[in-house]
């Protein structure tokens, strides 16, 4: 992973710290309490951080990877979270504890995966091939669509939950 330290102007550290924040969500739901709606709070925490990552990733990340490193890469990255989209799906679907805990684990395999391989290969190479001043500008473009997004699933969760 290229050395960002943490420089939220940074694309790279941007994302590095929402893959961080979605890895904690996991352990979390992992290691909670039996505490029906603790346990309801986190799959909801989890699903929204995939979701609304997914979509900020979709509409400034892939864009990027797609002009400066590889059109087939990105069509990879958009596969992987369609993949995830579809696990969503079936959590959210889930009928009983036994098939939400599978879906979720399911779902964190996964993700766990693209996080990785983001991290492991596209980031780093993402950072040596933008300059400073494109990277900002990727983050600040992310960062809006994150917020964005991050409001459409509160308010949607307002009018169903």
């Amino acid at each position: 992973m290229a050395d960002i330290d943490g420089d939220m102007s940074d694309v790279v550290a941007l994302l590095a710290a929402d893959h961080a924040g979605i890895r904690h969500l996991f352990r979390e739901l992992n290691h909670q309490t039996p505490t029906p709606g603790v346990h309801r709070d986190l799959v909801h925490d989890v699903l929204k951080a995939l979701i609304v990552q997914g979509e900020a990733e979709h509409r400034t990340l892939y864009p990027a990877v797609e002009q400066t490193l590889d059109r087939d890469l990105a069509d990879r990255l958009r596969r992987d979270h369609d993949e995830v989209e579809g696990l969503i799906a079936v959590v959210m679907g889930a009928t009983d504890d036994g098939a939400e805990r599978s879906a979720l684990a399911d779902l964190e395999r996964v993700t766990t995966g693209h996080l990785d391989d983001e991290e492991r290969d596209v980031l780093p190479r993402l950072a040596a091939r933008l300059g400073t001043k494109r990277r900002s500008t990727l983050a600040m473009s992310y960062s809006q669509a994150t917020e964005a997004f991050t409001n459409v699933v509160v308010r949607t969760r307002r009018r169903v939950g």
